[in-house]
């Protein structure tokens, strides 16, 4: 193999996808955990009397509004500026450890 090609070979082996591709796996992974977290809520809101569950319901609900506008919006703005800091193409592996993270918060390891 001549020495020279070498480089090009590699760099065509890289599994690189564009930008907008990360962001948009980011997304859905944040969008897979909030309906997981609905879903669990609603489950334990259905066990509940009207009342009780109204009450939990919309104190979940302002918890949650306060959570996101304090410290998920946060999070997520800093991983698309983080995101955005790499060429128009980033390898596609550093995608993977969101659905690690996703895989791990939805089928937890038992004890």
């Amino acid at each position: 193999m001549n020495h020279e090609k070498a480089p090009m070979l590699f760099s065509k082996l890289k599994p690189e996808t564009p930008i907008n591709w990360l962001i948009a796996a980011a997304g859905l992974t944040w969008s897979a955990v909030g309906i997981l977290l609905c879903r669990l809520a609603y489950g334990w809101l259905d066990a509940l009397v009207f009342r009780n569950a109204f009450l939990s319901g919309a104190a979940g609900t302002i918890g949650a509004v306060v959570a996101y506008h304090f410290v998920f919006s946060a999070i997520a703005l800093k991983n698309i500026d983080r995101l955005s800091l790499f060429s128009n193409k980033a390898l596609l592996l550093s995608s993977l450890h969101y659905y690690v993270r996703l895989r791990r918060l939805m089928f937890p390891r038992k004890p």
